[in-house]
């Protein structure tokens, strides 16, 4: 597993695989990305047990009518067409659920991606612009890519990061 940081600039959103534009500024960019699928699997159950202590939801930004089963309590917002999903915390029992969901996300028309703090508002650009997102106590947001075996955080509080390297190394060893 290596850990590297990418430059933070305004238009940091073309550089992570969120596919939204939060209005926050982040302090950070870091990407996990590991060796093969195996160990990306390790990472990222241990990821999801270290987010699970915050107040992580999942978000999901949907343009096509697809059918969800998300199996935790959500709401739903529906904007010219496109439908925003965000779910109450998760616990670390939805780690086989999540494994599976962003595994899956490339055959759904949709922006999927973990988010430490709450939606306030969005809005719908055209494409290629990405959708702007406001938040409230905004920590971080975190993308997960199977196929590039990586794992992305936006980090907008230190405080959080330097927690959360701390317990990301305890995994890795």
């Amino acid at each position: 597993m290596e850990i590297s940081f990418i430059n933070v600039s305004e238009d940091y959103e073309e550089e992570v695989n969120l596919g939204i534009k939060a209005k926050e500024m982040p302090i950070s960019i870091f990407e996990i990305k590991c060796e093969d699928i195996e160990q990306y699997h390790y990472i990222f159950r241990g990821v999801i047990s270290i987010l699970a202590d915050y107040s992580t939801r999942l978000i999901t930004i949907i343009s096509e009518p697809v059918p969800l089963k998300i199996p935790f309590d959500y709401k739903q917002t529906v904007l010219k067409g496109k439908k925003m999903i965000q779910t109450d915390f998760i616990d670390s029992s939805a780690i086989g659920f999540l494994e599976v969901y962003f595994s899956e996300s490339e055959y759904r028309n949709s922006d999927d991606f973990l988010c430490i703090g709450e939606v306030q508002s969005w809005e719908v650009k055209p494409r290629p612009e990405f959708p702007p997102l406001s938040f409230i106590d905004l920590k971080g947001l975190f993308a997960f890519s199977e196929d590039l075996k990586i794992i992305q955080c936006v980090v907008f509080e230190a405080g959080f990061q330097t927690g959360f390297l701390a317990k990301l190394k305890d995994i890795k060893s």
